[in-house]
């Protein structure tokens, strides 16, 4: 009999014991959700020459400047073809004889004259295309606008009733 009394008094103080913690889960948290902030905008204005109307000006200058000073010093018979922009350096290489003795050694000059006419005709095209495209996209300016929000959320154990535990979401969004 004292063992059954044991056991009941074990029982009765384990509930003593819990009865107050079950109670206390019962009761319902209230949480107050901070207050939002408001949203702020970045503004970025970026102006200045159009780069696409610069690379273009200084690469087709830079190669048609070179055309211009090759074509005033040789005297080959197609060089002055170099005057023309763009197209110029395309005739020019059309005029060039071909090298049919490959034991010549002016052979591999004219090779390599016709390798930097093939480079000035391309950069000057490419540069010609490039001014153009920067003269198309309207004055050079970029405005990038940003919005930032603070999007924050926030959880926390609530009860809804006895033996009803659950969570809580709130925030700003």
């Amino acid at each position: 009999m004292h063992k059954h009394f044991s056991i009941a008094l074990g029982i009765a103080l384990g509930m003593a014991i819990l009865f107050p913690i079950a109670t206390a889960q019962a009761q319902t948290t209230v949480v107050v959700p901070p207050a939002p902030q408001a949203a702020q905008s970045v503004e970025t204005d970026a102006t200045g020459p159009n780069p696409l109307l610069v690379s273009g000006l200084v690469s087709f200058g830079v190669s048609y400047g070179s055309s211009v000073i090759v074509a005033s010093q040789s005297n080959h018979p197609g060089d002055d073809r170099l005057y023309v922009p763009v197209l110029g350096p395309w005739l020019d290489l059309n005029d060039r004889g071909g090298c049919s003795d490959i034991n010549n050694k002016s052979c591999d000059n004219e090779t390599t004259n016709k390798v930097l006419l093939v480079i000035d005709g391309v950069v000057q095209g490419a540069g010609v295309l490039a001014f153009v495209g920067g003269i198309l996209e309207p004055n050079g300016t970029t405005t990038t606008r940003t919005t930032v929000s603070d999007t924050k959320v926030h959880f926390a154990p609530v009860s809804y009733g006895p033996a009803a535990p659950g969570m809580a979401a709130f925030g700003h969004f």
